[in-house]
């Protein structure tokens, strides 16, 4: 790492600590560095951007017009990640802006997660092992192989009611010593001076992230589902903005769907499910006829006295060429070469009679097939594959009857 401008070992002043809501911030370079990975790292003594930590992601913003692309706790510093250098010198003065919707939205989802772990500790005695706080869900892993659907539904009602009394949520700072551990929801991983979120009835526990003032600032929490990773539950959930977001769409879908359905709200799900039905019996029997009619077709091919067959077919569907193909090997006494024009493109199929399995094709396919600039492969009795020259297919027929005829 590069020094520039010298760099100071010393604290920052942390003003999101201070004052959350502080949007904007006046500081003084203490340092700047180039770093091996390209990224210019800078200090101010004082800084509204929150280092990542504790499952809560680095703030996004600018210092001087700059883009700040990371921020990072080193020791007591908050160390700031340019791509570009932003042409600091220590000792000079800068302005930085958070970006607000995004700190906003995790401080929403950093403290609904409290309430969702604190709760699910309180109803059922499960703690929580790991947090996750993403761009889109937030998810809470839990210390249990299983939760019931009856604790679930519990927990998302208790913490939507704990937001709905506006209760505040406060942070104290305790030396070590002083703090008494056994009001924690979880043990303290940190020594010297530790920071406790705290909400009446809701939950309590050292943490370094940043919160909203009261639980009525979270808006909403809701519950989208469960899965299970390393013998544990994940539960996902939607919180704030995110929530009321995700209740609009699905209520705009359902409108929509309801709309399609011709179906009040409370039948939608029997309406598509009857959908569903009769959609999977009229492709029973759409495949039931294609069947039939490849066949057909194969038979119609095994008529005629032709030693080797080749057919072209345009625009048909690889599974009828597929079935044809089967056919003419169950029933057939002649080797085969099948080609389908479709989308400017050859498919092709090139099989042997089952009672002649031992006949290799490959070593005149793979003589021929440089006509079509084509390629596959396979093994008695079926071959297939694609080709690019649409304009070769009668040559590459051709050539397939002259080699294969005997």
């Amino acid at each position: 790492m590069k020094l520039r401008y010298g760099y100071n070992e010393r604290m920052t002043e942390k003003l999101y600590y201070k004052d959350p809501y502080k949007r904007e911030f006046d500081g003084v370079v203490t340092g700047v560095l180039s770093g091996n990975d390209r990224r210019v790292r800078v200090t101010f003594d004082a800084t509204c951007f929150y280092p990542e930590g504790g499952g809560q992601p680095a703030d996004r913003g600018t210092v001087n017009g700059a883009v700040v692309v990371d921020v990072r706790k080193e020791g007591e510093e908050v160390v700031h990640f340019f791509d570009q250098d932003p042409g600091f010198v220590q000792g000079g003065t800068v302005h930085g802006i958070i970006d607000w919707d995004h700190r906003y939205d995790f401080m929403q989802q950093h403290s609904g997660q409290h309430l969702v772990s604190g709760t699910f500790y309180q109803i059922g005695g499960i703690g929580t092992v790991s947090v996750h706080l993403g761009d889109e869900i937030t998810t809470v892993e839990l210390d249990v192989e299983s939760v019931g659907d009856e604790v679930l539904q519990q927990v998302e009602k208790r913490v939507n009611q704990t937001i709905c009394m506006n209760l505040p949520i406060l942070t104290e700072w305790f030396e070590e010593d002083e703090l008494d551990a056994d009001s924690l929801r979880r043990e303290v991983k940190v020594s010297g001076s530790i920071r406790v979120v705290s909400v009446e009835d809701g939950d309590r526990v050292a943490c370094g992230g940043v919160h909203v003032a009261r639980t009525g600032e979270i808006g909403l929490v809701k519950l989208l589902g469960t899965e299970t990773i390393r013998r544990h539950v994940r539960t996902i959930w939607k919180i704030g903005a995110r929530a009321y977001e995700d209740y609009r769409l699905k209520t705009a879908v359902t409108s929509r769907l309801v709309d399609l359905f011709s179906s009040p709200l409370e039948k939608l799900e029997e309406a598509a499910q009857n959908t569903i039905d009769k959609l999977a019996n009229a492709e029973k029997t759409l495949q039931d006829a294609e069947g039939r009619r490849a066949a057909e077709t194969a038979r119609s091919l095994l008529s005629s006295d032709a030693e080797v067959i080749t057919q072209v077919f345009d625009e048909e569907d690889g599974k009828f060429l597929k079935s044809v193909a089967t056919t003419l090997i169950a029933e057939g006494g002649q080797l085969f070469c099948l080609v389908n024009r479709q989308g400017g493109r050859l498919q092709w199929f090139a099989g042997v009679p089952a009672d002649k399995s031992e006949t290799n094709l490959k070593p005149v396919l793979d003589e021929i097939l440089p006509l079509i600039e084509g390629k596959g492969g396979g093994k008695p009795p079926l071959w297939q594959g694609v080709g690019g020259r649409v304009e070769a297919a009668l040559e590459f027929l051709a050539a397939f009857r002259k080699k294969t005829a005997s």
